[in-house]
């Protein structure tokens, strides 16, 4: 089982590089309260500390609304050794736990996959 706050600080050691470099446009500042979330839903999912290659959090917005649409949420995009693709872990703008999916070869026991 890993750490809540040790995965919450490599979270943002991860996520300050890339915005500052540039690298992924989506990268976004995150309230301590939703990295939070993000890290007790991967420790109640039984995600590894040494399992997380990196953590990306991007912001939902409302699509009709444009670029300078609202805030609907985050997501935490985190990238596992042991599988090829992410498991996607949401929030609300207000940083409540909405759901979470996985994406590519990842699976987790009944969550879905897109």
């Amino acid at each position: 089982m890993l750490k809540t706050r040790r995965i919450a600080a490599m979270a943002r050691t991860v996520l300050a590089p890339i915005a500052f470099i540039g690298l992924i446009v989506a990268a976004t500042p995150v309230s301590a309260a939703c990295m939070d979330v993000f890290t007790e839903k991967l420790a109640e999912m039984g995600v590894a500390e040494s399992d997380i290659r990196s953590i990306e959090v991007t912001t939902t917005r409302n699509a009709s609304a444009g670029a300078g649409s609202r805030v609907r949420g985050y997501q935490a995009w985190t990238r596992l050794a042991s599988c090829d693709g992410y498991l996607v872990v949401s929030v609300s703008n207000m940083c409540t736990y909405r759901d979470a999916h996985t994406t590519g070869g990842c699976r987790m026991s009944g969550m879905p996959t897109y």
